[in-house]
């Protein structure tokens, strides 16, 4: 149970809060939406999104594979 709710948690952080915030911050999009590493201050939006693509891939991985072994 525990492996699934980080894999669901890792893919959350990594593609909707951290792929897509560095996405926008690449396109100067204004919108800020419900991705919160726009809502910290302009300095850290990216190292906020950053930190988030690592500790959710970090997540969706380890979560993966634990899952894949109990198969």
């Amino acid at each position: 149970m525990l492996a699934i709710v980080a894999q669901v948690l890792g893919f959350v952080m990594l593609i909707p809060q951290g792929i897509l915030p560095i996405i926008f911050l690449a396109a100067n999009v204004q919108s800020k939406s419900w991705f919160l590493a726009l809502y910290v201050p302009e300095p850290m939006s990216l190292v906020v999104a950053i930190a988030f693509v690592i500790v959710g891939g970090l997540l969706a991985f380890f979560g993966t594979r634990s899952v894949i072994r109990w198969t």
